[in-house]
This record gives structure tokens, C-alpha cells and sequence, in this order.
């Protein structure tokens, strides 16, 4: 019979162990999005977020036509802040992708 404490003692470190060979190997990516011109997209509570740059000149208000909600850029730069879950190290790899959806 298996001593239920010596199960305990090896089987944890296992496990962590295994968890940890799980985030390296499988290292997924964590996919951030911001719907810019949608409700809370200035929302800094959020994890990922445009700074609101209306006062300045830089972006419109929000705007909706037929349903498609956007703002106008009328200013540069235009910043985006993310708040990662994990810290980002300098081997991170960081691709960001700008969709233009519109109506033709």
C-alpha cells in the first residue's frame, strides 16, 4: 500500500513541474484587441486601451454609422497601452496587426 503522504510529497512537485514544461512548451500567445470607437476603448481599467487624446486634438469622439462604431485620427502619435498578465522580457516577441474595417 502507498503512503498516502510520500504521494503527496512527490506528486506536487510533479505537477509543478509539468506545469512549468506546459508554459514552455506550449507557449501561447496572449492575444490583446482593442475596438476602437466601441464603448470603454479608453476605458484604462481595461487591459488593453487607446489614451483618450480627444482634448488634444488627435482623435474624434466616437461615432457610429450604420452600426460600425470608430473614431477619426486627426493628430499623431496615437498611443495603445496593454497590461500584461506576465511580465514581458527582453526575449519578447511582439507582433501587432491594424485592421480596417468599413463597409464597401
Amino acid at each position: 500500500m502507498v503512503n498516502f503522504s510520500k504521494l503527496i510529497s512527490t506528486g506536487i512537485p510533479a505537477l509543478i513541474l509539468l506545469y512549468v514544461f506546459y508554459l514552455i512548451a506550449f507557449n501561447a500567445p496572449v492575444i490583446y484587441t482593442i475596438d476602437i470607437g466601441s464603448e470603454g476603448d479608453v476605458d484604462a481599467g481595461k487591459d488593453a486601451y487607446l489614451r483618450n487624446m480627444t482634448s488634444q486634438a488627435r482623435l474624434t469622439q466616437s461615432m457610429s454609422i450604420e452600426g460600425d462604431t470608430f473614431r477619426n485620427m486627426t493628430g499623431s502619435p496615437i498611443n495603445f497601452y496593454i497590461t500584461p498578465g506576465n511580465s514581458i522580457t527582453d526575449e519578447a516577441k511582439i507582433m501587432t496587426e491594424l485592421r480596417f474595417m468599413g463597409r464597401t
